[in-house]
């Protein structure tokens, strides 16, 4: 084989290692350029045989061997490689003896690396010749070591010590251990039970509010009643009427013997506790008011509305102090507080506002709800807003707002397990109240009733989610009641945090109690 067919050879052979990427580097067999005189070259490559004779066969063999070594290691190792021939061609052929000399003894140590690495990746097993030992120095030798380092690619093996893996693994197992002792020793609040169904509004239960003094408590629901109960005997005290449609929310003063309520008839109204009737009546929303709230120290109400709109009421002028808008649908929930953000709603449009009672004006919206936020509530210290959803419970912090974590759904209760429902699904959540002793419970419109120790996290509990569900339970709709009409639309706690009351789709008013 000539000169120029030899060249052809190589050239193929470069563009197909260049393509494999290294790949090819695997079928290089081990090479000691000093031995290449030994042999005939028809015995040790006879495809590439030269015409010339020995010497000159070993000298254009060598070259080849050289420029596909180099071509492989700048294939497996870019960034250590050497440059490409021409660029090594031009250094050697430069003008000045110096540069040149510089260039080939920089040239016969490349030379001397890439044999080394093409010996060590073909046979990884077998120990190198004692020709090519011999003329590896300690500079090259710390060349390799470098070059080795520096090539770890993403389909590397990384390799690691024994004893590294079994000290890893016995952090696994401890860690594990430990959430075991951590769910073995953690006792949750006592658990929670059906104590009484009320029945007597004719239509659905959309709201309830205990009065501050926890001697009884008020419905509203679609028959535009509102019943006024006794709350430790469930016996029906009164009757107000005066809303000509469904009463949608009920609030309590706190400073004040008032008690305010919303209705679809586009009003809000202020009760008399001691006369038992209406003795004053906010108007300017458009459409239905669907949450009330009053405010525990100022001499105002704050309504939001299906007209996109948060209200501020002054009690005694009956005047519109602030219309606040941001919403793009209806308002669907709201909650005051004495510190800021004082005034904070939620919508059907998913966002949740947090309002600066002084101008009028938001101050945050929160976006990651992506469903209507029909419940909202705070913590017993008041450092974190809950709300709920269709999509999710959520958790925020006050007064920044920033988003905290998600409350998982995911059930610990063993009833639930057994019954084969401990994944996590997703509610239409439609309420939720946090007691005095910092218990979370958020109602379904499915009907599911759930319960969090928010005083401390639960174990085995989702990764990244700080509070799971220590009761589970489902309401049961009276007999009678169409599919789809047992959801539960309302919930409050009472004063002293040990009785929960829900109003549901089943005209029903139930009355939960902490089991002894």
């Amino acid at each position: 084989m000539n000169t120029s067919s030899m060249l052809e050879l190589l050239a193929s052979n470069t563009h197909s290692s260049e393509n494999l990427h290294g790949v090819a580097v695997l079928g290089v067999p081990a090479f000691d350029p000093a031995a290449i005189s030994l042999f005939p070259r028809s015995q040790s490559h006879p495809a590439s045989a030269p015409t010339t004779t020995n010497s000159s066969g070993s000298d254009l063999f060598t070259e080849a061997m050289n420029v596909r070594a180099k071509t492989l290691w700048r294939s497996l190792y870019p960034r250590s490689a050497p440059p490409a021939a021409s660029a090594v061609s031009t250094a050697t052929t430069s003008g000045s003896s110096d540069d040149a000399s510089r260039a080939a003894e920089s040239f016969t140590l490349i030379d001397a690396v890439c044999h080394g690495i093409v010996t060590v990746v073909a046979d990884k097993t077998a120990a190198p010749s004692a020709n090519l030992s011999s003329r590896i120095t300690p500079t090259i030798s710390a060349a390799l070591t470098t070059a080795h380092k520096r090539s770890r690619d993403e389909d590397d093996i990384v390799s690691i010590s024994p004893e590294q893996l079994k000290a890893r693994s016995a952090l696994v197992v401890s860690q594990a251990a430990a959430q075991e002792a951590e769910a073995q020793q953690y006792k949750s609040p006592p658990k929670w039970k059906l104590s009484k169904v009320l029945v007597g509004h004719q239509g659905w239960v959309w709201t309830t509010a205990v009065e501050p003094g926890n001697k009884w408590f008020a419905t509203g629901g679609f028959d535009a009643i509102i019943k006024v109960w006794d709350l430790e005997t469930g016996a029906l005290k009164m009757n107000l009427t005066g809303h000509k449609e469904a009463v949608r929310s009920i609030a309590l003063s706190r400073v004040s013997p008032y008690m305010f309520s919303g209705s679809d008839d586009h009003s809000v109204k202020c009760w008399d506790l001691e006369r038992n009737e209406v003795v004053r009546e906010f108007f300017g929303h458009k459409s239905s008011v669907h949450c009330v709230a009053a405010h525990p120290t100022l001499d105002v109400v704050i309504s939001g509305s299906r007209d996109k709109t948060v209200r501020v009421f002054d009690l005694r002028s009956r005047a519109v102090v602030h219309t606040m808008s941001g919403h793009t649908d209806s308002v669907m929930s709201l909650v005051v507080q004495q510190e800021e953000p004082q005034v904070i709603s939620g919508g059907s449009d998913g966002f949740i506002y947090l309002w600066d009672l002084a101008s009028g004006k938001p101050v945050k919206r929160l976006t990651r709800h992506k469903k209507p936020v029909r419940g909202l509530t705070f913590t017993a210290s008041g450092s974190a807003l809950v709300s709920c959803g269709a999509d999710e419970i959520r958790v925020w912090d006050l007064p920044s707002g920033d988003y905290v974590t998600n409350a998982s759904t995911r059930v610990t209760d063993a009833a639930k397990k057994e019954r084969g429902e401990a994944e996590e699904l997703s509610y239409r959540w439609s309420c939720c109240a946090m007691s005095p002793h910092n218990v979370l419970a958020v109602g379904s419109q499915d009907g599911e009733l759930a319960f969090y120790d928010w005083n401390c996290p639960q174990p085995r509990r989702v990764a990244g989610k700080h509070y799971a569900p220590y009761q589970w339970t489902k309401t049961k709709p009276l007999p009678g009641t169409l599919n789809g009409e047992g959801g539960i639309n309302g919930m409050t706690y009472d004063v002293s945090g040990t009785r929960l009351i829900t109003v549901e789709s089943d005209k029903s008013v139930k009355m939960w109690r902490l089991r002894e």
